[in-house]
Parts: C-alpha cells; structure tokens; sequence
C-alpha cells in the first residue's frame, strides 16, 4: 500500500496504529536539473522502517496529531 501525508487526523491515528509492531519501506528520490546546461541528474534511495508497539495511549497523546 502506498502512503501519502495523512489527510486528517483520524487517517494519522489509523496510520500510526497500523505501523505499531511493523515496518514499512520509504522511498526517496531527488532530481536537480541545470538550467542553463539543460542537464539532468537524478537518484533515489529506499529504506526499511521498523517500529516497536505503540501503545493507544502513546498515539493519543501526540500532540502533532492534534
């Protein structure tokens, strides 16, 4: 499944909550274009992400998620 930035906060808590215990691969990429040579050069990059249990209480205290 792909995830982009929640759109609520209810989607965030359903996120968080469904990494809990789990991992996840993030994928990055830059691209970086010369304008006056007209070049292009490009990479990416893909990681894995682990997490611990994240208790329910944890989740709700966030007060980024608020």
């Amino acid at each position: 499944m792909i995830r982009e930035k929640p759109s609520s906060k209810e989607e965030a808590r359903r996120f968080i909550k469904g990494y809990s215990g789990g991992h996840v691969g993030v994928v990055g990429s830059v691209l970086v274009t010369n304008l006056t040579m007209g070049t292009r050069k490009g990479g990416w990059d893909r990681a894995e992400v682990y997490f611990h249990d994240i208790p329910d209480e944890d989740i709700d205290s966030c007060g980024w998620i608020d």
